[in-house]
This record gives structure tokens, C-alpha cells and sequence, in this order.
């Protein structure tokens, strides 16, 4: 799969509004793969993991702005608060905001959520863009991974 992502870590789309905002859903379960290399006798996620799904719900926002014609390659994230390791069984809404975008690269912030309460965040995530030769390609890898809205 060379650089393909490997782990997707939000399970659907809950809402798109391009160009400024995102939500997702991740719901940990039991079976989650990377359970099995991480803690296979006391499973638990690790909080490095929390982050990626705001960074990867952020970029699906972004590659939606942009209609697929860019990848958005992470550049900086400051003022990052994560919760302590959690266990399966929750569900995290995850919630992404775009602060400004244009072709060159993106900047937001994400939070998530447990129960209604914000458990982690980060304040500025900053994103360059690759431009993509063929944005249908680009979508379509994404759809079959469950991953498009």
C-alpha cells in the first residue's frame, strides 16, 4: 500500500459543510485492529490516536473543499490537549473547523468529544496541499475505505 493511510480512525461522515466545517463519528470497539499490537491484555487507545482522528477528519473536510484535488499533508499542530489512554466501547464525535483555505495549504482546529464533554483538542492544525493529478482516483481510494460523505 506504500503511503496509503492504514488506519482510519472515524468510522463515517455525520456532516460536511465545505469549507468550514466537519464531523465525525468514531465508535471504539473490541476489534479495532491496532488493539492487537497495542495492550492486547488491557486494550486501550492510545491518545497519539485521538489526535489522528482529528487530523484525518480535518484533511477529509479539506480534500472535500477542494473537490479531490489535493491531499493535504499535516505541517504543524499547537495547543494539543488529549485525554488520558481510553478503553473500548465509547463513541468520539469528532468535530473539525476550517479557519482559512485556499490552494496552497489549510488551517483549523478539532476537538472531540465523549458523552457530550470536550476531552481533547487541538487549536491550530496546519495543513500544506499537494496538488493531485487525478482527483476522481484520490476520492474514489478514499470511498472504499467507507471514508468519502
Amino acid at each position: 500500500h506504500g503511503g496509503h493511510v492504514r488506519f482510519l480512525l472515524y468510522d463515517r461522515f455525520v456532516k460536511v459543510v465545505p469549507g468550514e466545517r466537519v464531523e465525525t463519528v468514531k465508535h471504539v470497539s473490541l476489534t479495532e485492529e491496532y488493539f492487537r499490537a497495542h495492550y492486547p491484555h488491557a486494550p486501550l487507545v492510545p491518545p497519539a490516536f485521538v489526535l489522528e482522528s482529528m487530523l484525518q477528519s480535518l484533511g477529509g473536510l479539506i480534500m472535500v473543499t477542494h473537490g479531490w484535488s489535493v491531499l493535504p499533508v499535516l505541517s504543524l499542530v499547537e495547543d494539543v490537549r488529549l485525554p488520558p489512554a481510553l478503553g473500548p466501547g465509547c463513541r468520539l464525535d469528532v468535530t473539525g473547523e476550517l479557519l482559512s483555505t485556499n490552494p496552497a495549504g489549510s488551517l483549523g482546529r478539532a476537538s472531540v468529544s465523549l458523552e457530550g464533554r470536550t476531552i481533547a483538542s487541538a487549536g491550530r492544525i496546519l495543513y500544506a496541499h499537494v496538488p493531485v493529478r487525478d482527483s476522481a482516483a484520490l476520492r474514489e481510494r478514499f470511498r472504499s475505505l467507507g471514508a468519502v460523505p
